[in-house]
């Protein structure tokens, strides 16, 4: 990734608006449970669908993490009607922007996110943005060392 730097990982399972933090690891969410292992079930999640998935490990399970790599933050200004400014400009690799702490202005790029996001663009106003790329790898248990190794079994 040009330029951004590596924050780690979340399973896909839990990749959505509201994101659990990433870990360093794929083997930073496995814990033992009940003579197992499964990946770790997010606190945030709880009540949600997603929550009664199966996640428990087998050995030679395929797991798809999502690695997250954020950017230099910039800020949104509307210095008049009809106008506006990012300084600095969006980074180069970032797929996505979105204002800070509203998840709801997800888009793929600043001009995008000033069209379509509900958000007060009078001049005067400004916003945090920030940037970021997931990218998704795929990942294996192995059972007897009790971690994940890159790519499928």
């Amino acid at each position: 990734m040009t330029g951004g730097t590596d924050a780690g990982v979340v399973p896909e399972v839990y990749v959505d608006e509201i994101t659990p933090p990433p870990r360093p690891t794929p083997d930073d969410w496995i814990v033992r449970k009940d003579g197992g292992a499964m990946i770790d079930n997010d606190p945030n999640l709880d009540g949600d669908d997603e929550t009664s998935e199966d996640l428990g490990l087998k050995h030679g399970l395929a797991v798809t993490f999502f690695r997250l790599y954020t950017y230099p933050d910039a800020t949104l200004t509307f210095p008049r009607e009809g106008d506006w400014r990012c300084d600095p400009p969006a980074p180069e690799g970032a797929d996505y922007v979105m204002v800070e702490d509203e998840p709801e202005t997800m888009s793929g790029s600043v001009s995008e996110l000033v069209a379509n996001a509900d958000i007060n663009a009078a001049p005067g106003n400004a916003y945090t943005l920030n940037f970021y790329s997931w990218v998704d790898e795929i990942w294996s248990y192995d059972a007897e060392a009790g971690k994940f190794t890159r790519g499928a079994a």
